[in-house]
């Protein structure tokens, strides 16, 4: 069976690296942000339970170019939906600018497959999901392995005008290379995506654990028995502002995470007060970009403190890695401190352009 997982457009390798220790299973990138790979029904259903970088997860029936929505409309009503039951339902993602819209395509499938098959359609409660994603004039069409936005998290009660998308949290842990092994430290935590996402990546726990009973393959496929394993953390969650701090550690309580991580209320300068020098593998944060709260001004004394505390509690091959989607100012601040770009990741998110800096010291 061929599968297909959608994931953020340029961060691929944080999937495929996923398939890789899950499956041992290599993919391949047909359009940004779309990664197929050879699965059993079984294989397909435990990466959407555990994987941690999707956004979702389909049995492939096909996909395919095309120039038009008459094309579009033939070629969908010419695939073979097999596998489904009912009720079912049609669901269909776009990405670009289309003379159609989802909801006529939705219609143009689902009523096809009510006419040819003869199977309930349900919008409400449907046991059985066909997903057609759309990118410009690309085409995927499955089976919905998923049901929902696999970012979802259930955690996530206390949120944060700026919170960070959890997906985006991994995939930040996983190319700034944070090991289990590692001090780590976010000092702009706001709801603690990113402290959270590395301490469930440890203990190796199905990224939809508490949603087993909504994911659609567990209508038809028994999930696999979690194993939840524990490590010993160095993991620190620090903010500014007492009513991140504390959502932050009601977050990581409903995580089941909250004993793997230190929180605490500091302001950015005196950082090196509570750790000491040399002492600190990885930071791994989003800064507080300028907005209607934080000036220009703000924003680059934030800057520069952020990197004058890394040059003091960073080990010598500690690394900072960020997101931003202003990276010109990080980099200037870099040089004044000694460090330099180790690597950069570009990437489309929201229809913004943001980069993933990772900055390690000058030898």
């Amino acid at each position: 069976m061929e599968a297909l997982v959608t994931c953020v457009a340029g961060l691929e390798q944080v999937t495929l690296a996923e398939l890789e220790s899950q499956l041992n299973k290599k993919g391949t990138i047909v359009q940004p942000g779309f990664i197929t790979f050879s699965a059993t029904k079984e294989e397909l259903a435990t990466f959407t339970y555990y994987s941690r970088s999707i956004l979702s997860a389909l049995a492939l029936i096909n996909h395919f170019a095309f120039t038009d929505y008459e094309e579009l409309k033939n070629k969908l009503t010419s695939l073979t939906y097999s596998d489904l039951q009912s009720p079912f339902a049609v669901r269909c993602e776009r990405e670009g600018e289309h003379a159609f819209t989802s909801q006529e395509v939705e219609k143009h499938v689902g009523a096809h497959i009510h006419d040819t098959l003869n199977l309930e359609v349900n919008l409400e409660q449907p046991a059985s999901v066909v997903l057609i994603h759309i990118k410009d004039l690309y085409c995927f069409a499955g089976l919905d392995y998923a049901g929902y936005k696999l970012s979802k998290r259930e955690y996530r009660v206390k949120t944060h005008p700026h919170s960070l998308n959890p997906v985006l949290a991994f995939d930040l842990l996983s190319i700034a290379g944070w090991k289990p092994n590692e001090t780590l430290l976010d000092p702009f935590s706001k709801s603690g995506e990113i402290i959270i996402e590395a301490a469930l990546s440890t203990q190796e726990a199905p990224s939809a654990f508490h949603y087993e009973e909504q994911l659609l393959c567990s209508k038809f496929l028994k999930l696999p028995e979690p194993k939840i394993k524990e490590k010993k953390l160095d993991i620190h969650s620090i903010d500014n502002l007492h009513i991140n701090v504390r959502n932050a550690e009601v977050n990581a309580k409903l995580a089941n995470a909250a004993k793997d991580i230190q929180f605490s209320r500091m302001d950015l300068e005196w950082l090196d007060t509570k750790f000491e020098k040399n002492s600190i593998d990885k930071i791994i944060t989003v800064p507080p970009s300028p907005s209607k709260i934080v000036t220009e001004k703000d924003a680059h004394k934030i800057t520069k403190e952020l990197f004058y505390q890394a040059a003091f509690i960073l080990t010598a091959k500690g690394t900072l890695t960020l997101l931003t989607k202003k990276p010109s100012a990080y980099k200037e601040a870099s040089e004044q401190h000694g460090f330099h770009v180790d690597h950069e990741v570009t990437f489309d998110y929201g229809n913004d352009i943001y980069f993933i800096l990772t900055f390690v010291k000058n030898i």
